[in-house]
């Protein structure tokens, strides 16, 4: 894990990658920007779908903290995070070359929402974060943040086309 001005920090991620990924985890060793880059996933919920719209939710611990580290990983692994523009056209498995930068019960779901930027929305988000406390050295402070609405509404969407 890499290391701030406390001398210790953890981070977690969670994203909605395209398609699904083989297996239930995995380490990426891929430098980014030139500087080694360390990230662990792990397969949290898969949605399959019989078109081009599976899609997975993973876990990303970062082991070290580059700027753009896990889309570009994921992008790398073939699964880039959903609503990327930019790393996305990197992956050259991508499922989803159109225009499209979300599955389309995802979409559905957001427009019914009310959201006028579906294609623009990222679904990667730092859930977690635990950091040495600064004045207590055996302590941490642990702290969470829950799914953003957008993420939250495309996950209930994406369960309910799972369950049909």
């Amino acid at each position: 894990f890499f290391v701030g001005v406390t001398g210790f920090a953890e981070k977690e991620y969670v994203a909605l990658v395209e398609g699904v990924p083989d297996g239930n985890s995995g380490h990426v060793h891929q430098a980014v920007t030139g500087l080694s880059a360390h990230s662990e996933w792990t397969l949290l919920q898969a949605f399959p779908s019989k078109g081009k719209d599976s899609c997975a939710l993973v876990k990303v611990r970062l082991h070290t903290g580059r700027k753009h580290q896990i889309r570009i990983h994921m992008a790398g692994l073939g699964h880039p995070v959903f609503g990327d523009p930019l790393y996305r056209r990197l992956s050259k498995h991508s499922h989803h070359q159109g225009s499209r930068m979300v599955p389309s019960a995802v979409e559905e779901a957001l427009v019914k929402w009310g959201s006028k930027k579906a294609g623009s929305l990222i679904f990667l988000h730092a859930q977690a974060l635990r950091l040495r406390h600064p004045h207590m050295k055996e302590s941490t402070l642990d702290i969470e943040a829950p799914l953003p609405p957008h993420f939250q509404h495309a996950l209930s969407a994406l369960s309910l086309r799972s369950a049909a």
